[in-house]
Parts: structure tokens; sequence; C-alpha cells
């Protein structure tokens, strides 16, 4: 691997703040949850409920929260909102690092990748000339499947799991983004996921689709072309 840039290591620096921040609100949310649900106050999932919710919670005198219960809410309430507002912080310094890099703006036109997905990938790949191809980084990612020959007969596996474990999980969240839609999708994308999820089912339609936005997104950065979706999703 080459030396990363000045950039790049502070980019990762960020990522790797960023991430530690939200493993510990992560934590202190199913801390709240748990401490509640021993009085009998049930909080539904998502982060933004609970911090809806959480606020009335402690003001209904009626809900059967102690004095010493509504006190502990009240400040690990009050972490998740500091945390929150440094994840935010951290994400705005993010994106603002990861813009000047000249591929950034055509990285965004790829299906799933948001600010976060594009700087990460940004930050590890630089300008993609480690890789010859890129099915090698999405197989540094771990996301090409494992190969088993036997009488020359070659028969593909479940996914590798080897490679960049930060990256392979971004990069599946953001296929099953946009999974999510392909339904309603009647492009070219469309066409190859729907078909994809018919043969294979969702779970591998999400990890071939993660691959291809790896081999595409490496393309783009170690080039100059820009994303054309009809091209990079070609159905027979």
């Amino acid at each position: 691997m080459p030396i990363k840039t000045r950039e790049q290591r502070d980019i990762k620096a960020l990522r790797t703040v960023r991430s530690t921040l939200i493993v510990r609100r992560t934590a202190t949310v199913n801390q709240v949850r748990a401490l509640a649900s021993e009085y009998g106050v049930i909080f539904p999932k998502g982060l933004k409920t609970l911090q809806e919710q959480l606020p009335a919670a402690l003001e209904d005198a009626d809900n059967g929260l102690s004095t010493v219960i509504r006190s502990l809410l009240q400040g690990l309430y009050d972490d998740i909102k500091i945390i929150s507002r440094d994840i935010d912080s951290l994400t705005d310094e993010l994106t603002r690092l990861a813009k000047h890099h000249p591929r950034y703006q055509a990285l965004l036109k790829i299906p799933g990748f948001g600010p976060i997905v594009t700087a990460s990938v940004l930050s590890e790949l630089g300008t993609g000339e480690q890789f010859t191809n890129g099915r090698q980084f999405s197989a540094w990612c771990g996301l090409v499947p494992r190969q088993h020959s036997s009488g020359g007969k070659s028969t593909l596996m479940g996914m590798t799991k080897n490679g960049n474990r930060e990256l392979r999980t971004l990069l599946i969240h953001g296929a099953r983004a946009v999974l999510r839609f392909a339904a309603k999708r009647q492009d070219a994308m469309g066409r190859w996921l729907n078909g994809l999820v018919a043969r294979r089912g969702k779970v591998k339609a999400i990890v071939a689709l993660a691959n291809k936005l790896g081999r595409i997104a490496w393309r783009i950065i170690s080039g100059d072309q820009e994303f054309q979706l009809s091209r990079a999703f070609k159905t027979a």
C-alpha cells in the first residue's frame, strides 16, 4: 500500500474518532432504554424517536419513574446530545476535507454513496494506483466470494470477509439503501438488481451490488470517467 497523504490521514483520523463516538452514543442510548424499561417506560426503536420522547417522559410525573432514575436519565440524555453534536461536527469536517479531492463529486453520483462513504473510500483508496483493477479493490474490502477448486472445477462460496472491514460495512450499507427502492426503479440498475434478487435473494444481491459499487468507485477514482448508470449496469 502506498503512503497516505496528509489529507488521507486526517480523514482517517476523523473517521476513527467519529466511529468511536457513534459506538459510545449507541451504548448510551441502549442504557437509557434498559433503565427506563425497568420502570415500565418503553421507547420505540430509533435514535430520533428516543430524543423526541425522552424529555416528555422525564416531565411525566405519573409514568412511574423515580426521582433517582429521572436524574440519571436526564444526565444520559445530556450526554447523547453532546455526543451527537460532536458527531455532526466531525461529519462536517470530514466532508470539508474530502471535497478537496478532485474525484469527490464524481463519486457522489454513484448510487449508495453519501458523504461518509465517499470520504471513507477516498481516504483509503487515494488515487487507486495500488490496485490494477476494481476487482482487486473489492477483494481488498472482502467483497469477493471465496473459491474452492477440486478436480479442475472452481466453486464460488461465501464472502472472504478479509480485508478492510469498515469499507466493506459501508459499501454494504450503501447497497442496502439502494436495494430498498430498487423495486420502483425501471432503469438499467433497477432491472439488473431486481433480476439478481429474483435469482439469488436479497442478501446475496446486496453483497453483489456492494462489490459492483466498489469496482465502480475504483474506476472513477483511478481515471477521469464519470458515473454512467446504463453502462455500469448492463443487462443481457
